[in-house]
């Protein structure tokens, strides 16, 4: 309901809404003036328009009148005013999971607004509603310790937790090797475990932070890094083969972070926070985005903020405690609604302040002040306590029987504004309960179990087990040796036949290429991948690659080559495209069937590889080719046919995943800056269903 519909409503009752909304209704005086209105808590629901205030409420039910009190206050009993915060969220957090077990085990009465009668309450009838998330967990890990189900709605908690930030900069790291402060925030997390002093030392030694290069002055004394250096520098050279989500798990194995995570505190609902992390991997997977982009966006959801909730242990339909903000409960109601987090302080007035957006009033620390800053922050003050009494209407509003109220007294915090209107009254509407009298936490059992004895038949069993669950195992990995080929395009020209294939079953391409000439063909497709395509940056980016490629040197003549390339009419239209993706994975099965381990025993083959460029323009799709071959003229044509089968193949795999190349596969031959265009025809997708039966096992 709307503000000014509520005055309405309460105008109409005779009620001064100016008076409510600041809480003066809790005046005892003002209650007596109109006690013989308010006999009973009475719920309604809208009837008629706003416009027409005759009729506008009725009356839906009474809740329990002169039996139980509407409003509870939950009795701390702290030792002292003086207590932190943090102190106070920790008492008030167990007391509220006793007062939960208190309210389903003494089966209290709520009204079912769907049956229209009074039965016991549930764990989903109460909803636990706070001004802000700070000290959350101050009310989650009792809830947990109790196994009260809970699910937190909304708010920004998941991008928030520590094993979200540790996986967050762990992409980061892996993305860009040179980014230090991400490799320091990686190395210092549970994933490695490094501590800042085997940072330090291995810095001191004249180690660099840099996986890539790391110039390690010791390797044995500092073994440990170079395992995880290794293992990082791995995952950076296959992180855009293998996807986000595929490089995401092959970490989460090497480091065991997963089983870490288990083990800690709150181990399962971090499991489930890391396992969703790879869901949105895989979603980013299926929508053909890079590693890169999902990195970095992954990163920057903490630091923009982004509202996104944990994933939660229970349904949302099953029967669980709600933990939410006041905003997030607007518009719903709770039969039982505990507020909590009212020591939380409010915001005090700024030293800054802005007279109707036009004057500025400001007070110095030296104490010198504008002649309009006090009646300003006085003014301040009054907008700020109006909307702290909004914000606490509405959550006193959600409930439908019983509000509680846990006393957390505190100077300057949301239960301060609101502490000398909840006394116990006579009338019972206003009731107290002790910390002492709820029901004691009960936490989880852990019986006592002693072990079994161990004897020398249960070690010959247990031996005789061993042996045979490795030898089942030996001839699992032995069956899994016999995996078919990985071919490539690039080098499937000649498919020798199955019967040539060594003793494992397997068959490798070698690329026709070697030494110097793939190595700079293979740096020339990195840093197009990389590159922007507008040029900027390609000097400083062909300069790393080549480091990184071995090919000191060839620094200038990458990056002319690349600038070349760009500049090409090609790439141009490329550039103005309404979609444009590179290094696009892609994997075409060669079904064989076959009873896996019998007689007729059979391996699946794959055609596995990359399109260096893929776009899309009005008249359709074309795929890119870079090719650095080193040929002019005549020499050109003869390539190309050579390049028949490579380009069939593309073509059949975007056909396959329904993209119809109508611009066809370009090879850009970029030393001559030449292209030859393979139309797509029947007769080329023939061609390359020739070719991947061929290579079927």
């Amino acid at each position: 309901m709307g503000a000014a519909a509520n005055r309405r409503v309460f105008q109409a009752q005779g009620i001064d809404p100016d008076q409510v909304i600041t809480g003066d209704f809790f005046d005892p005086a003002l209650r007596a003036a109109h006690a013989g209105r308010f006999d009973v808590v009475t719920s309604y629901s809208l009837v008629e328009h706003f416009a027409d205030p005759a009729g506008l409420i009725e009356p839906i039910h009474p809740i329990r009148a002169g039996e139980d009190p509407a409003v509870v206050l939950l009795d701390l009993e702290l030792e002292s005013d003086e207590q932190s915060a943090d102190e106070i969220r920790s008492r008030e957090g167990e007391a509220i999971a006793q007062t939960i077990h208190r309210l389903v085990d003494e089966r209290y009465p709520v009204w079912d607004r769907t049956e229209e009668t009074m039965r016991d309450a549930r764990y989903g009838d109460i909803a636990v509603l706070y001004p802000g998330t700070t000290g959350i967990d101050y009310y989650e890990d009792p809830l947990r310790a109790e196994q009260i189900p809970y699910i937190v709605e909304g708010g920004k908690l998941y991008y928030t937790r520590q094993e979200v930030r540790d996986i967050a900069a762990a992409l980061w790291a892996i993305e860009d090797p040179w980014d230090s402060l991400s490799l320091v925030a990686v190395l210092r997390s549970p994933i490695f475990g490094f501590s800042d002093e085997e940072i330090f030392l291995f810095v001191r030694a004249g180690g660099r932070l840099c996986y890539i290069h790391p110039d390690f002055p010791d390797e044995e004394r500092f073994e440990d890094l170079r395992l995880a250096f290794a293992l990082l520098a791995d995952l950076h050279r296959a992180r855009n083969e293998r996807g986000p989500a595929k490089t995401l798990r092959i970490m989460l194995r090497e480091t065991k972070y997963l089983e870490l995570s288990a083990l800690r505190p709150h181990g399962e609902q971090r499991v489930h926070n890391i396992r969703k992390a790879i869901r949105e991997a895989r979603l980013f997977e299926s929508r053909l985005h890079s590693y890169r982009r999902f990195a970095l966006w992954f990163r920057d959801q903490d630091t923009l903020g982004t509202a996104e909730g944990e994933s939660p242990l229970v349904d949302q339909d099953e029967d669980a405690v709600r933990l939410l903000t006041i905003h997030k409960s607007k518009g719903l109601q709770f039969p039982i609604v505990i507020l909590a987090n009212l020591a939380q302080r409010w915001r005090a007035s700024e030293r800054v302040l802005v007279e109707r957006g036009q004057r500025l009033a400001m007070k110095l620390q030296a104490g010198w002040e504008t002649s309009n800053f006090t009646l300003l922050r006085k003014t301040d003050e009054l907008k700020r306590e109006a909307e702290i009494a909004r914000l606490l209407y509405v959550a006193a509003t959600r409930a439908g029987d019983l509000l509680i109220i846990p006393k957390t007294p505190k100077r300057r915090s949301y239960y301060e504004f609101i502490e000398a209107y909840l006394s116990s009254s006579d009338d019972g509407r206003i009731g107290t309960w002790l910390l002492s009298e709820l029901p004691q936490p009960r936490g989880t059992e852990r019986p006592f179990s002693r072990m079994p004895k161990v004897t020398d038949t249960g070690r010959a069993r247990a031996r005789a087990a061993r042996e045979k669950w490795l030898a089942a195992r030996r001839e699992i990995i032995e069956r899994a040796s016999r995996a078919g080929p990985i071919v490539t395009p690039s080098g499937m020209e000649e498919i020798p036949a199955r019967e040539s294939w060594d003793d494992t079953g397997v068959w490798s391409l070698t690329a026709r290429s070697a030494g110097e000439a793939a190595s700079f063909g293979s740096a020339f497709h990195r840093i197009m991948e990389l590159a922007d395509l507008h040029g900027k940056g390609i000097t400083e980016l062909a300069a790393s690659v080549a480091v990184d490629s071995g090919l000191s040197g060839k620094e200038e003549e990458l990056a002319d080559l690349v600038q070349r390339t760009l500049s090409s009419p090609l790439l141009k239209r490329a550039i103005r495209a309404k979609q444009l993706f590179r290094e696009v994975p892609f994997t075409i099965p060669l079904d064989a069937g076959g009873d896996p381990g019998g007689e007729t025993d059979k391996t699946c083959s794959f055609l596995e590889g990359r399109i260096d460029l893929l776009f899309e323009e009005e008249e359709g799709w074309t795929v890119v080719d870079y090719k650095t071959d080193d040929i002019t003229g005549a020499a050109i044509d003869e390539r190309f046919e050579s390049y028949r089968k490579q380009g069939a193949l593309y073509a059949a795999a975007c056909d396959r995943i329904g993209i119809p190349l109508s611009g066809g596969v370009v090879f850009y031959f970029a030393r001559p800056d030449e292209t030859r265009v393979l139309a797509v025809t029947g007769e080329t997708l023939a061609l390359a269903q020739s070719l991947i039966g061929s290579a079927a096992p």
